[in-house]
């Protein structure tokens, strides 16, 4: 699937919480995407097929150790064609550009997400005991360390 990848602005929030909401339970408020959108550290991108509305996005922050996938959702209709992967990608790369590992928090029951994650070089680093407040699952944190000088 053609995409084009690129920032995320405020014109998007609309498209980014429509995506959001289809895709989780306790969704993001539109608040918390406009505070990232003025985050400095934040790194926020938007992909969109062409002519088509926002179909995912991923947001994460970036410390000068180690950056931190904080969200990242696709369309449930656009699932599987590649556009979580580009996206995550698209922050690794710069991870990597960067000389820092990545760190993210998943649900066990996520499998579509941890495979997505595992493929592209995550491994588990623990066990978060009743991390997510809307139903008290556990999270798994996965960790991957810099490709740069590999």
């Amino acid at each position: 699937m053609e995409l084009v990848v690129r920032n995320m602005s405020i014109s998007d929030l609309g498209g980014v919480v429509a995506v959001e909401k289809a895709c989780y339970e306790t969704p993001w408020t539109p608040e918390m995407f406009q505070e990232e959108l003025s985050e400095e550290r934040s790194w926020r991108r938007v992909a969109l097929p062409p002519g088509r509305t926002i179909a995912g996005f991923m947001i994460g922050r970036c410390y000068p150790d180690l950056w931190h996938v904080m969200n990242l959702a696709v369309a449930p209709a656009l699932r599987g064609r590649g556009i979580g992967g580009r996206l995550l990608e698209e922050f690794l790369e710069a991870a990597d550009g960067e000389s820092v590992g990545v760190l993210l928090e998943v649900r066990p029951s996520n499998q579509e997400a941890i495979s997505l994650y595992s493929r592209r070089g995550f491994g588990l680093m623990g066990v978060r005991r009743g991390y997510y407040t809307d139903s008290h699952e556990d999270a798994l944190v996965m960790t991957r360390g810099s490709r740069r000088d590999e």
